[in-house]
C-alpha cells in the first residue's frame, strides 16, 4: 500500500504537468490521465533496458534511448490531434 501511494503521488505529479501544459496550449487537449500513465508505463518499460548495454543495446546508449523516447513522447503530445 505505500508503494502504491507512493506512485499515485508521481502519477499525480506527470498529470498535473500535462494538465498545466494543456491549459497553457502547448500540449494538445488529451486525457492527462491516460498519458500520465502512458508516459510513465514507457519510462519503466525502458529502465531495464540499461542492463542490456553489452547485448540489446551495443550499438546505442541507454542515455540516448531514454531521452529520446521521452522527446517522442513530448512532440507526440504536442502534435495535432489524434485519437487517444
Amino acid at each position: 500500500q505505500q508503494i502504491d501511494r507512493h506512485g499515485q503521488r508521481i502519477l499525480l505529479l506527470v498529470e498535473t504537468v500535462i494538465e498545466e501544459g494543456i491549459a497553457t496550449g502547448a500540449f494538445r487537449p488529451l486525457p492527462a490521465r491516460r498519458y500520465a500513465l502512458i508516459f510513465w508505463g514507457m519510462i519503466h518499460g525502458l529502465i531495464p533496458f540499461r542492463k542490456m548495454r553489452s547485448t540489446l543495446l551495443e550499438e546505442d546508449h541507454h542515455k540516448s534511448l531514454f531521452e529520446s523516447a521521452v522527446d517522442n513522447f513530448i512532440a507526440g503530445i504536442q502534435g495535432a490531434p489524434c485519437g487517444s
